[in-house]
């Protein structure tokens, strides 16, 4: 910055005057640019698997948003969105999901909307670097968070039998069926299974459990064989592990043959 002062005396005319001028640099920008109002939260859970990720890059001192620095610079944006489901997408500002909007340089407001949604249950982490436009450049440590999507979805019931309404089953068939839930996993200690009037759970000698929660492979041996040309109604309750449970549906999931 530079600074000019001109005085003169009062006298008229006016008899003497001096001009000074004098420069100073303010203090040095040492500070890099740092991530502001995450959109979903650290730790976050039960977020929506549609969801956009949104935040700020600002480069104020003492990152208090007050005294300006150089300004971020745009270009050095980069942003890391990694889940189990879309895996490691590497993204900046010019990348066709990602719109940066430069409200100033000391202020970068970034929204990011992946072109497929997350999956049911699974955590999301966001890696975001940038540096200012310093010469040379003060880069941030990595700012890295994350988030967990909701589970909104219940078991589904699939893999049936003897199947819906088939006929001339064996008298002696056992009843089988899988349990798939692609977000937290079956509930499998709430599974409780009606053939023919009779409840059949996992502790129950009758049933077998294979797979894992994801997909369950049941099958029941009744401890009766069923009687000729009998109809035959089976009855499934079961919840996921969801934080808010929940339940087949319809509840019960009912099938005959």
């Amino acid at each position: 910055y530079t600074v000019e002062a001109t005085a003169g005396d009062l006298g008229s005319p006016q008899i003497h005057s001096q001009v000074v001028s004098w420069s100073f640099t303010t203090e040095d920008d040492s500070a890099a640019p740092y991530v502001d109002s995450l959109v979903p939260l650290d730790n976050a859970s039960g977020v929506s698997t549609s969801t956009n990720i949104t935040f700020n890059v600002k480069d104020y001192k003492n990152n208090a948003g007050v005294i300006g620095g150089i300004g971020v610079n745009e270009n050095s944006l980069a942003i890391v969105v990694s889940s189990t489901s879309i895996g490691s997408l590497s993204l900046n500002c010019n990348s066709s999901v990602v719109t940066c909007t430069v409200g100033s340089l000391n202020n970068i407001s970034v929204t990011s909307n992946p072109n497929t949604n997350f999956a049911q249950n699974e955590q999301v982490t966001v890696t975001i670097n940038a540096n200012d436009l310093h010469v040379p450049a003060n880069t941030m440590v990595p700012d890295v968070f994350s988030f967990t999507t909701a589970d909104t979805v219940a078991p589904i019931v699939n893999s049936l039998s003897p199947t819906v309404n088939s006929y001339g089953n064996s008298s002696s068939t056992n009843v089988s069926f899988h349990l798939v839930d692609t977000g937290a996993g079956v509930d499998l200690s709430s599974l409780q299974v009606l053939v023919d009037s009779i409840l059949y759970t996992p502790s129950s000698g009758q049933m077998t459990v294979g797979g894992d929660a994801s997909n369950y492979a049941i099958s029941i041996n009744p401890s009766t064989n069923f009687t000729a040309n009998q109809a035959v109604v089976v009855k499934i309750v079961v919840r996921d592990q969801a934080a808010s449970q929940n339940y087949t549906s319809p509840n019960p999931y009912e099938y005959n043959f």
